[in-house]
């Protein structure tokens, strides 16, 4: 899942992701991308217009280490 994120964080899950989920589940689940460096409001106003009711929710981060210089940021 983790990989999966970090590939595509602006989309939702793909298919073959969701497709270990069992089916009656699927509809339970979403994805929301968030920044959690903003300030508090706007993570909560975005949730909320993404009709976000959840009793769990999975938080995955990275950070994106700094490349060695001279080496190819691709």
């Amino acid at each position: 899942m983790v990989r999966v994120l970090l590939e595509t964080p602006h989309l939702p899950p793909l298919p073959e992701v969701m497709a270990l989920i069992p089916a009656e589940h699927r509809e339970r689940v979403g994805h929301v991308a968030s920044d959690f460096l903003s300030k508090l409001e706007d993570i909560v106003k975005q949730h909320r217009e993404n009709y976000v009711t959840a009793d769990v929710a999975f938080f995955c981060s990275h950070v994106k280490p700094k490349p060695p210089p001279g080496s190819s940021t691709k």
